[in-house]
């Protein structure tokens, strides 16, 4: 495995890369400065997704085409299901890092609230604010379906805030499917909000095909830990069937149990059909709270999921994405040590080096190609 070197660098002459937060199985993420954005801007700071095939053990030409296939995809699901409740891409590139080694990255927008888990585990959310959550959620989940975007992978690390904490946007697009395709269901492994069609062990008598009802069994069991502050490790692959202890005795305790055990039904095909359906059989829940604070602001049955806009946000999607593999160029620049090859990319172009003073004498020979 071997990570990039992109720390204190200026990423195609706009990107100064500050901070590396995490990898997944086929991608890095730093969060970088944008010297191009107004001071004003809320985007001022933003996520650099960046493709690393070497986090894969035995990378060859074929696994590689797959990863770059689907940061491909990645790239047009988000621009396809574009909404205040869904994260941004905002640009793309494609570039070196301070080692010689070619990557494709995306721009996407930086959320400094963090993830809903982390914030419910620092302290609680009433009812009502926990709902107004879910009704975003449900708004750009609805959305993505719309536009026939399955995300495959809902969950609360996947469900982010903006700085003051009132907008959530779905992110994590990169295992997500097009259910106009009616391709079948594929593995994309098992943990506690995953429903159990996508489970290695899960049997049927008919051929499974994706829905929105595999989004709606993870929504519901992400409803039950942004409600109760506790997941749903006891319900692993099947319907919820209580709630906590802690949660019992509330009002609204019973409503919001039948919601969630109907959406996480064994069978697909019991379950709603639609997240506006699954809103609306939140009705009586919201209907509840309604009544038990008349200065809440909860949707009524009647009503869809209504997204909340965030500043900064625009509907218009950037240009789109061509990336293409690099594998072989990347063994090629490994081979012939700090000599730099030049990427076979149109508008190549060469990385700025005005780091400040005590940085640019350091990283003087290093520089950074763009696509």
């Amino acid at each position: 495995m071997r990570e990039l070197s992109l720390l204190d660098s200026r990423l195609d002459r706009r990107y100064d890369v500050r901070k590396r937060l995490g990898q997944g199985s086929y991608a890095e993420i730093f969060v970088a400065h944008d010297t191009l954005a107004s001071p004003q801007s809320p985007h001022c700071t933003v996520v650099l997704k960046a493709l690393n095939v070497f986090l894969q053990e035995d990378v060859d030409i074929d696994l590689e085409k797959t990863l770059v296939e689907n940061f491909q995809n990645e790239a047009v699901a988000l621009d396809r299901v574009r909404h205040p409740n869904i994260i941004s891409r905002l640009g793309h590139g494609t570039a070196r890092d301070l080692a010689g080694v070619v990557f494709h990255y995306l721009v996407l927008e930086f959320l400094a609230g963090g993830d809903i888990q982390s914030l419910i585990r620092t302290r609680p959310l009433r009812i009502d604010a926990a709902l107004k959550y879910v009704e975003q959620a449900c708004a750009g989940l609805a959305h993505a379906h719309s536009r026939g975007i399955i995300h495959r992978d809902i969950k609360p690390q996947n469900l982010l805030l903006t700085e003051d904490l009132v907008t959530l946007k779905i992110a994590d697009f990169g295992v997500a499917r097009f259910s106009a395709a009616d391709s079948p269901i594929t593995r994309v492994g098992t943990n506690v909000y995953a429903p159990p069609e996508h489970s290695p062990a899960y049997v049927s008598d008919s051929p499974e095909r994706l829905t929105p009802a595999a989004d709606i069994y993870s929504l519901a069991k992400t409803v039950y830990t942004i409600v109760t502050r506790e997941p749903p490790r006891a319900f692993t692959g099947r319907p919820i069937e209580s709630l906590p202890a802690s949660s019992n005795d509330e009002e609204w305790s019973d409503s919001l149990l039948d919601v969630l055990n109907r959406a996480t039904a064994d069978d697909p095909g019991r379950r709603p059909q639609s997240v506006e359906e699954f809103w609306f059989d939140l009705g009586p829940v919201l209907n509840i709270v309604g009544d038990m604070d008349p200065e809440t602001v909860v949707r009524r049955t009647a009503d869809l999921p209504q997204p909340h806009v965030s500043r900064g946000y625009t509907p218009l999607v950037p240009e789109q994405p061509s990336f293409e593999a690099v594998l072989k160029e990347n063994t090629h620049s490994s081979a012939r040590g700090s000599q730099r090859l030049r990427p076979r990319f149109r508008n190549r172009g060469r990385c700025s080096n005005t780091l400040p003073t005590s940085r640019r004498r350091n990283r003087s020979r290093t520089r950074l190609l763009r696509r």
